[in-house]
C-alpha cells in the first residue's frame, strides 16, 4: 500500500483522535509496546508498516528509513473522497486534512467548508459566530445554514486538543529565525550615511528603520519562521532590537526630539553618553508604565462604570434624524451591521455584511446614542443598534472596551517600541 492511501484508510478509521498514532506518524520513533489495532503504525528498519484488517503488518511501499510518515506541510490533492465538505479537486497539505477531520468535521460536519491555505482560528470564529444558534431541542431538526452551540463546544475541546500536539507541530528554530540577516551591517552603515544628523527627526528615523526592516523581510522571505512565530512584536520590536537597531526608545519627558539608537544588541550597547541614557531610558519606561500607569485602565473603568450604571435601552424609537457621520471603507464597513443608517427622514437597518457593503466610500450619518432624543438615562433601540438593544441594562459592557484600550496602551510600553509613521487625510479628519 502506498502511503496516501494509508492516510485515507488512517483518517476513516479515526486514528487522528489517537495522540500516540500522530506521534508515530509525524516523527521519527521506535516501535512501541502496546495494544494492536487495526491501522496502526509499525516502525520498521526499512521505513513503515501497519496493521492491516487481518490483523497481519503490511508494508508502507513508499516510506523511507529514518524519516516520518508524512509532514504537516507536504502538499496533496484531495478530493470529495478524502472528506465530505470537500467540493472540488484541490490542492492543499497534509496538516489542513487533519485539522479539517480533527476540529472541523467532528464538530460541524460538512456543512462548513475545507479549510484551504493557512488556517486563522480567529476567522473561522468570526464566520462561526455570524451564524450561531442556541442549541436547539434534542427532537428539533438542525438546520444546515447555521452552527450551534454544542457544536461550537466541540470545536473549542478540538482546538485544546491540537494544542496537546506541539512537540511534533511547533517549529521551535529554524535557520534564519534566529540569525541576522546576512549583510545587514553594510546595508546599515551606508543608512546611516545617508540620513546622517536627520535621524534625529522622528519622520526620518521611521523611514531608517522601515528600510531596516524591509531589509529584513527579504532576508527571511522564505523561511518556515516568516510569518509564523517571527511576525508582530517578535519582528517588529524583539528581532529588530536584537538584529537590526534599537531605534528610537521612549523617554519620561515626552520629546518629540528622537536621539536614534542605530546599535542592535548584537553589536553591544551603545557608548556614548545620550545614546546610552536613551537605551536605558527605554528599559525603564516600559517597566514604570506596566507597574505605574495601568492603574489609568481601572479608574477608567470605574468612572465610566457609574456613569452610565442607571442607563437603560428602552423599545421605541426616539425619531432622531442626527447622527454620526462617517466615510466607510473596506476596514471598517462591517460595523455597519446592527446599525441604523439616516436616510432623509428614515432610519434603514443594515441587516447583514451584503447590504453594508452597499455603503463603501459612502458618506453616512449613522443613528446613535450621542443623538439619541430621550430624556434621562433612557436611549432608544433605535439609536442603541440591535446588538445593544438585546441587553437593556448592559450598556456598561462596551463602555469598559475604552478602559481596556488605555489598560493595553500601558502594557504594551513593555513590549512594543518601534517608529512608524501614518497618513491622514485632513479633509475626512476635520469634516
Amino acid at each position: 500500500m502506498k502511503k496516501l492511501d494509508y492516510l485515507k484508510l488512517a483518517l476513516e478509521l479515526k486514528l487522528y483522535v489517537k495522540k500516540a498514532w500522530l506521534i508515530t506518524a509525524f516523527s521519527v520513533t521506535k516501535n512501541s509496546p502496546g495494544d494492536s489495532y487495526p491501522g496502526k503504525l509499525l516502525p520498521e528498519p526499512w521505513g513503515f508498516s501497519f496493521v492491516n484488517k487481518d490483523g497481519e503488518a503490511e508494508k508502507i511501499e513508499d516510506s523511507a528509513p529514518g524519516q516520518p510518515l508524512f509532514t504537516f506541510r507536504e502538499k496533496i490533492t484531495i478530493d470529495s473522497s478524502w472528506a465530505p465538505n470537500v467540493k472540488e479537486q484541490i490542492e492543499t497539505c497534509i496538516g489542513n486534512v487533519l485539522f479539517n477531520h480533527i476540529s472541523i468535521l467532528s464538530s460541524f460536519g460538512a456543512k462548513h467548508p475545507f479549510p484551504v491555505g493557512k488556517v486563522s482560528v480567529g476567522k473561522l470564529e468570526e464566520n462561526i459566530a455570524n451564524k450561531l444558534k442556541s442549541t436547539p431541542n434534542s427532537d428539533a431538526e438542525r438546520s444546515s445554514e447555521y452552527f450551534y452551540v454544542d457544536e461550537y463546544v466541540k470545536f473549542v475541546d478540538s482546538l485544546q486538543f491540537l494544542s496537546t500536539l506541539t512537540q511534533i507541530s511547533t517549529w521551535a528554530a529554524t535557520p534564519k529565525g534566529i540569525v541576522a540577516p546576512t549583510g545587514i551591517e553594510e546595508f546599515k552603515a551606508k543608512l546611516i550615511e545617508k540620513y546622517g544628523e536627520t535621524l534625529r527627526d522622528p519622520v526620518t528615523l521611521a523611514k531608517f528603520e522601515a528600510e531596516l526592516l524591509a531589509f529584513d523581510d527579504e532576508f527571511l522571505k522564505d523561511d518556515p519562521a516568516n510569518g509564523t512565530f517571527v511576525a508582530g512584536k517578535i519582528k517588529h520590536t524583539a528581532r529588530k532590537k536584537m538584529f537590526l537597531a534599537m531605534g528610537s526608545e521612549q523617554n519620561f519627558t515626552g520629546s518629540q526630539i528622537a536621539v536614534p539608537v542605530t546599535n542592535s544588541l548584537k553589536e553591544g550597547w551603545p557608548t556614548d553618553p545620550e545614546r546610552f541614557t536613551a537605551a536605558m531610558n527605554g528599559l525603564r519606561i516600559g517597566s514604570f508604565s506596566r507597574g505605574a500607569e495601568t492603574v489609568k485602565g481601572g479608574v477608567s473603568a470605574k468612572y465610566l462604570l457609574r456613569a452610565a450604571n442607571n442607563f437603560k435601552i428602552v423599545d421605541t424609537d426616539c425619531g432622531s434624524t442626527l447622527g454620526i457621520r462617517r466615510s466607510y471603507k473596506e476596514d471598517n464597513y462591517e460595523t455597519l451591521v446592527g446599525r441604523y443608517v439616516i436616510q432623509g427622514t428614515k432610519s434603514v437597518l443594515v441587516e447583514n455584511k451584503e447590504q453594508a457593503g452597499n455603503y463603501l466610500g459612502q458618506r453616512l450619518a449613522v443613528r446613535s446614542p450621542m443623538y439619541c432624543k430621550l430624556q434621562g438615562d433612557t436611549i432608544c433601540k433605535i439609536c442603541a443598534g440591535v446588538k445593544f438593544a438585546q441587553f437593556p441594562t448592559g450598556l456598561t459592557i462596551p463602555l469598559t472596551e475604552i478602559s481596556a484600550i488605555i489598560l493595553t496602551a500601558s502594557l504594551k510600553m513593555m513590549h512594543v517600541s518601534n517608529t512608524t509613521t501614518a497618513k491622514l487625510r485632513l479633509k475626512e479628519a476635520l469634516s
